[in-house]
C-alpha cells in the first residue's frame, strides 16, 4: 500500500513539473513552431501521467489478501510456485479446503467447506491435509508433473498404491508438500483441539491434561486452561 502511494506521489510530482514548463513556454518568446511541438508533447505526457495516476489509485484502493473479508480462495500450484485463486459461492465444493475470513479470529485462515456454504475448523500450524482434499482443478498429468518436479521420490513411492500426497501448513500460513503420504491431521485454532482421520473416522487427540493443545516453538504442547488464564 505504501509503495502504491509512493508511485502515485511520483506521478503527480512529475506532472506538476511538466505543467510548470508549459506555463514558462507560454510566458516567454519562443518560436511558434517549436512551442507548438513542445506543447503537444507535454500534453501527451500529461495525458499518460493522468491515466497512470488513476490506475495507481485503483490498485492502491484494492484490498490486500489479509484485508479481504469477503472472498474465498482455492489453492492452485504451478510449476515453480503456488497461487490463490478467488472462488465464487457456487464453485465451492463441500469437504474441500479453502482460504476464508474467520470472524471469530478476525483474520484469514484455511478450513473445510461445509454443505451450508460455511467452513469447519480454522487450520493452525502443523495441520496436514492430503492434496486430494484441495480444489486444485488440475489434470492428473499436471499434478504428476508438479509432483515429479518437487518430490520425485514420493511420486515413485505412491505409484500404483492409490494414495494421495499430503501438504502441511507452516507458521506463515503456507502449504509445504510432504515427502510422505499420510491422512488428514487438523489443529483447530477455534477450539485448540487436534483431530486425526483414520479412514473415514475422525478421532480427537488427547494429552494427560485433556484435549486442548498449543503450538510452542513449532511443536504441539498440552494447553492447561487454568495456567493459560493466569498467564
Amino acid at each position: 500500500m505504501a509503495r502504491q502511494r509512493s508511485l502515485l506521489g511520483g506521478v503527480m510530482h512529475l506532472g506538476a513539473i511538466l505543467l510548470l514548463l508549459a506555463i514558462c513556454l507560454l510566458s516567454f518568446r519562443v518560436n511558434p513552431s517549436t512551442r507548438g511541438t513542445v506543447m503537444r508533447l507535454i500534453f501527451h505526457i500529461l495525458t499518460i501521467l493522468t491515466i497512470a495516476a488513476s490506475a495507481s489509485q485503483l490498485v492502491a484502493d484494492e484490498p490486500t489478501l489479509a484485508e479481504d473479508r469477503q472472498s474465498v480462495y482455492r489453492l492452485t500450484p504451478q510449476d515453480d510456485n503456488t497461487f490463490l485463486v478467488p472462488v465464487s459461492r457456487d464453485e465451492i465444493k463441500p469437504g474441500f479446503v479453502y482460504n476464508y475470513y474467520s470472524q471469530d479470529l478476525q483474520r484469514r485462515v484455511w478450513g473445510f467447506a461445509t454443505e451450508d456454504f460455511g467452513f469447519e475448523y480454522a487450520f493452525g500450524e502443523g495441520t496436514i491435509v492430503p492434496t486430494s482434499r484441495f480444489d486444485l482443478q488440475l489434470s492428473e498429468e499436471a499434478q504428476e508433473r508438479i509432483l515429479e518436479e518437487r518430490v520425485p521420490r514420493l511420486k515413485q513411492n505412491i505409484e500404483g498404491l492409490g494414495r494421495s500426497p499430503a501438504a502441511q501448513l507452516d507458521a506463515e500460513g503456507n502449504w509445504q508438500l510432504l515427502s510422505y503420504t499420510t491422512s488428514a491431521r487438523v489443529f483447530d485454532l477455534l477450539t485448540s483441539e487436534r483431530w486425526e482421520w483414520h479412514g473415514t473416522r475422525r478421532l480427537g487427540v488427547v494429552n494427560v491434561y485433556g484435549n486442548l493443545w498449543q503450538i510452542v516453538d513449532g511443536e504441539y504442547k498440552p494447553l492447561i486452561v487454568g495456567w493459560a488464564v493466569c498467564r
